[in-house]
């Protein structure tokens, strides 16, 4: 039972409680948005490295596929680099994530691959 003391309490939980309860779920989406965002970004890079990696490719291949699959995948503003040595190829992105709140996210993943190489038949390496 309510008493004549008690009149307000309500709207003034109500005005502390709300907006920490929406500030939470923020992050949480924000944090949600940072985790698609990382597998999107490692699906560009493992792309791009398979690209890069096959025979006769170069680096600008391996660039254009990231490129490409990033468009379809709606990541903007990332950068790629791509790091060839004798028997392999490397791919890293970093990419800024979607920010609602202060503060967003940045991801940065790698991916690499053996470079593809011709062989004449009977011929092993």
């Amino acid at each position: 039972m309510k008493t004549e003391t008690d009149q307000g309490y309500t709207s003034i939980e109500a005005a502390l409680v709300v907006p920490t309860v929406l500030v939470l779920m923020l992050f949480l989406v924000q944090g949600l948005f940072a985790v698609l965002q990382s597998r999107n970004v490692q699906f560009a890079a493992e792309q791009a490295a398979d690209a890069a990696a096959r025979y006769e490719a170069t680096d600008s291949d391996g660039d254009l596929v990231a490129g490409e699959v990033m468009a379809e995948l709606g990541i903007e503003d990332a950068t790629v680099t791509v790091d060839r040595s004798a028997d392999e190829v490397v791919v890293t992105i970093e990419a800024e994530t979607l920010e609602l709140v202060p503060g967003g996210f940045t991801v940065k993943t790698t991916a690499s691959a053996p470079i593809e190489e011709f062989l004449e038949l009977g011929e092993r390496s």
